[in-house]
């Protein structure tokens, strides 16, 4: 198979499976991990590009699905997830376990330092209600490390069994 042809079509398979993970509406725990799941696979399966492209389409989704209050959060929760694709990309071949920590431990700074830092105070005051202010803080601290360290444990357990299949 041409080698563009297989990176759009295992970037759009993993693309929709990250919408159908959103638009299932389950806990942020389920959600989260699934989507965090989608992102390294798609980054150690199919590479950077493919990561970067889900990266930042899946907020974007996110956004159009009702989950994130703002337009600009589509950008914070990208960045947030890129962060999480390049360290993955980066440290993956080299150990698999500091790969999903480390992208995981920079993913949750990236997201909690943007939007408790940045969106809360600067955009979103104001806008929403102090209740909606705070859950908002607190979706995108501590769950955030939680659901990418799933989603890595996820990607660890079927990347082998993927690989398999796909004999790569």
């Amino acid at each position: 198979m041409n080698k563009t042809v297989r990176f759009l079509t295992r970037t759009a398979v993993l693309l929709a499976l990250t919408v159908l993970f959103q638009a299932l509406r389950t806990h942020q725990f389920v959600t989260g991990s699934l989507v965090n799941l989608c992102l390294i696979l798609s980054t150690v399966l199919v590479g950077l590009a493919s990561g970067i492209t889900i990266s930042a389409a899946a907020p974007l989704f996110a956004y159009l699905l009702g989950f994130l209050p703002h337009p600009w959060m589509v950008l914070f929760v990208a960045l947030g997830n890129m962060a999480l694709v390049l360290i993955i990309h980066l440290l993956y071949s080299k150990n698999t376990y500091l790969a999903v920590g480390a992208g995981a431990v920079l993913k949750f700074l990236v997201l909690f330092i943007s939007v408790t830092k940045l969106a809360i105070p600067m955009l979103l005051a104001g806008e929403l209600p102090e209740k909606k202010l705070a859950v908002l803080s607190v979706n995108f601290s501590w769950p955030q490390l939680v659901t990418a360290l799933i989603g890595g444990a996820l990607a660890l357990a079927v990347i082998p069994l993927i690989r398999k299949a796909i004999k790569e």
